[in-house]
């Protein structure tokens, strides 16, 4: 059936220090009737109605020219998520149909943020350039990422943060850029989602008395580093 979505916002948009500084509010509630959530029947995943969902919290972002050569970029986010009904949700391992009104509901981490530092100067190579270096910090809070929305302890992922770099030299009319980069650059291991193992019961893989059964991780992606060109005709 349909799914029908209700939206308050109401924030703040600014320019503060003297308009170095950009800096927005927002706090928003979200209610979502006829939710329209998956669950895994043992072979395959459906999709149903299963109730309520309220999602609401506060979002931040700035952005500032902390000088003519740095540039800050940040983002935080607080996230206050409930199922106001969702009976008959999918069961633990081994048990059986549960209630999980007043309960969170699965990708929805408490806190969330970003920051990004930009640092660029003018340098006499090429006929006159511009090199630059940023970092960037990533960080999910914990959360619970099963792909069936179960609140099994087993999908309960830790908190996690990325961080990520990149070098480079660009020529003065940004005609031309080269530049060096890395992504998750402390190797950091995280799952994007976690499901259960197909036909566990069937090859005896769950514990009734523990309601456990084996998981696999969907795992986010390793340290990665590349270079690249770029020339704009």
């Amino acid at each position: 059936g349909p799914e029908e979505t209700t939206n308050y916002e109401v924030g703040m948009k600014s320019t503060v220090l003297d308009g170095a500084m950009l800096l927005n509010v927002t706090a928003f509630r979200m209610n979502i009737e006829g939710f329209q959530d998956r669950a895994f029947d043992g072979i395959s995943f459906i999709t149903r109605n299963v109730g309520e969902l309220r999602q609401q919290g506060i979002e931040a972002d700035m952005n500032w020219s902390a000088s003519d050569r740095l540039d800050l970029i940040g983002g935080f986010s607080y996230l206050d998520s409930k199922f106001l009904d969702y009976q008959n949700g999918s069961p633990l391992p081994g048990g059986g149909l549960q209630d999980l009104t007043g309960k969170r509901a699965h990708f929805s981490p408490k806190f969330q943020y970003s920051l990004v530092a930009d640092w660029s100067d003018d340098i006499n190579v090429f006929g006159g350039s511009q090199y630059y270096i940023r970092g960037e910090v990533q960080n999910t809070g914990e959360q619970n990422a099963g792909a069936n929305t179960n609140l099994n302890p087993q999908t309960e992922i830790d908190s996690y943060s990325l961080f990520n770099a990149r070098a480079g030299l660009r020529s003065a009319n940004d005609t031309w850029e080269v530049g060096v980069w890395g992504k998750n650059l402390t190797d950091e291991g995280y799952c994007l989602s976690v499901f259960a193992q197909p036909f566990a019961a069937q090859l005896n893989g769950v514990n009734v008395a523990t309601a456990t059964q084996p998981q696999r991780c969907v795992t986010g992606t390793p340290r990665t580093w590349g270079v690249d060109f770029k020339y704009r005709f």
